[in-house]
């Protein structure tokens, strides 16, 4: 589907993120429109929970300013959070949905917000809302899920709408077929995820808690240093350094890479060396999941807003484009997934699942 197809409905698309709220619209005649809601550092400073009514209105008033109606709408259609443990595809939201939306057992994350807020807007028209591969979607092999301590699980938590989408997007575009295919696909925003692709399916992966460092999260730690953390701080307080006052952040005050980049350009010695580390323990990443696909890959797929820096598609290039092609989608395509998905879904050309078993109802 092109935006200049017809389409016969009319869609919001909704993606929170933890610095930012996307909407966009997809009309009946194919035109597509977004906008990204960028928030102050007051809002963002609230625990994620009290940011919803804010969000919410900032989305309805951009809707309302583009002269979209709520109550004339066919579907809302949302990225979803950690919720439970999922497979691949659409779900419907229902009762059970919203209510893991508020389940913080695996951390707070602002996508959450995004159903929470979809449901609130499907009100006046009574239309479904859907969330599409939201970062819970477990493929993991039972080997991969070994920890190392009985008790505790490895989780598949990711940002796995785009990286599914993107990892389909390169095999079209290779003349490879995904659901047979062997690939690596690098994830690098604000929050990372570097995934294992065998054969259709994301069968393990290396998210912000087991990884490089990011611009705000901390990355895989020592134990004990975090055991130490929690003696000293309050729990909530390291939970906070681990995800949104970690990384990048934690060193230079800054959550923007691009300024990271231009600090090392310009010789400070401090960025240069986070720099250096954050491509050198990314690269330990992409390796670990090649081992998982048997050192065997069709490609690798370098993506998320960090693929705009020159400097990190140069080095993805440079370690790995011997191995195979290296195909590079900067930003993100959650916008054109949940279109595209969200259009199928209401042709019944793609079946709707039910959560959280995943099974499609008669």
């Amino acid at each position: 589907m092109t935006n200049k197809e017809k389409t016969g409905y009319r869609i919001v698309l909704l993606n929170f993120g933890s610095t930012s709220s996307e909407v966009g619209f997809l009309d009946r005649d194919g035109t597509a429109s977004q906008h990204k809601i960028r928030h102050d550092d007051h809002l963002l400073s609230l625990p994620v929970g009290e940011q919803l009514a804010e969000r919410t209105a900032a989305v309805n008033a951009w809707l309302a300013e583009s002269g979209h109606d709520p109550a004339d709408i066919d579907a809302v259609v949302c990225r979803g959070g950690r919720i439970r443990p999922v497979r691949s595809g659409i779900y419907r939201v229902n009762r059970q949905l919203l209510d893991d939306s508020n389940n913080l057992e695996n951390g707070d994350h602002a996508g959450r917000l995004s159903v929470l807020a979809g449901q609130e807007l499907a009100q006046p028209s009574g239309c479904p809302v859907f969330v599409v591969d939201p970062i819970s979607v477990d493929e993991f092999e039972p080997v991969a899920r070994v920890s190392g301590l009985a008790g505790i699980e490895r989780k598949s938590l990711g940002h796995m709408l785009n990286s599914k989408y993107v990892a389909e997007k390169a095999a079209l575009e290779l003349g490879i077929e995904y659901g047979h295919a062997r690939m690596i696909v690098a994830h690098l925003g604000g929050g990372a995820t570097i995934s294992a692709h065998r054969n259709g399916r994301m069968v393990d992966l290396i998210n912000d808690f087991e990884g490089a460092l990011t611009p705000e999260r901390s990355g895989l730690l020592p134990t004990y240093e975090i055991v130490n953390l929690c003696r000293r701080h309050d729990l909530n307080d390291v939970s906070r350094m681990l995800e949104g006052r970690g990384g990048f952040f934690s060193y230079l005050g800054t959550k923007d890479f691009s300024a990271v980049v231009r600090l090392a350009a310009a010789g400070n010695s401090e960025a240069k060396l986070l720099l250096q580390a954050y491509l050198y323990q990314n690269d330990k990443s992409i390796a670990a999941m090649l081992a998982v696909i048997d050192f065997r890959p069709d490609a690798f797929v370098l993506t998320g807003g960090i693929a705009h820096e020159a400097t990190v598609r140069e080095h993805m290039r440079e370690r790995f484009g011997q191995m195979a092609p290296v195909v590079i989608y900067p930003g993100g395509f959650e916008f054109e997934a949940l279109m595209e998905n969200a259009w199928l879904a209401l042709q019944g050309k793609k079946p709707v699942r039910r959560y959280p078993d995943g099974e499609v109802p008669a």
